[in-house]
C-alpha cells in the first residue's frame, strides 16, 4: 500500500540502514528502509483498527523488511485470537 509505504518512508534513516543491514544480512539491501523498530511499532498503534490495517494485512507479499516488521507489529497488537 503506497500510504502505509510513504509513512515508513518519512520515518527512515539511511544510517540505521546500514547497521541494520550488517545484522540482518539475510535481506538485499535494496529491501530494506532503514526504519527504527520504536517508530514501526507507532505507526502500528495508528493504523491499529482503521481500513488501512486492514488492507495492508490483506496485501501479501510485502517488498520491504520494514513492511514485513509493521506486518508483525499490527498481528501482535491484535488481542482477538479468533482474527
Amino acid at each position: 500500500m503506497e500510504e502505509i509505504l510513504n509513512l515508513l518512508i518519512n520515518e527512515k534513516d539511511d544510517k540505521y540502514k546500514d547497521f541494520n543491514f550488517r545484522i540482518v544480512h539475510t535481506v538485499p539491501y535494496e529491501r530494506m528502509l532503514g526504519v527504527r523498530t520504536p517508530a514501526i511499532k507507532k505507526l502500528a498503534k495508528k493504523l491499529r483498527s482503521t481500513h488501512l490495517e486492514e488492507e495492508f494485512i490483506k496485501e501479501l507479499p510485502h517488498y520491504y523488511h520494514e513492511e514485513n516488521n509493521l506486518h508483525a507489529a499490527l498481528i501482535v497488537q491484535n488481542k482477538n485470537i479468533d482474527e
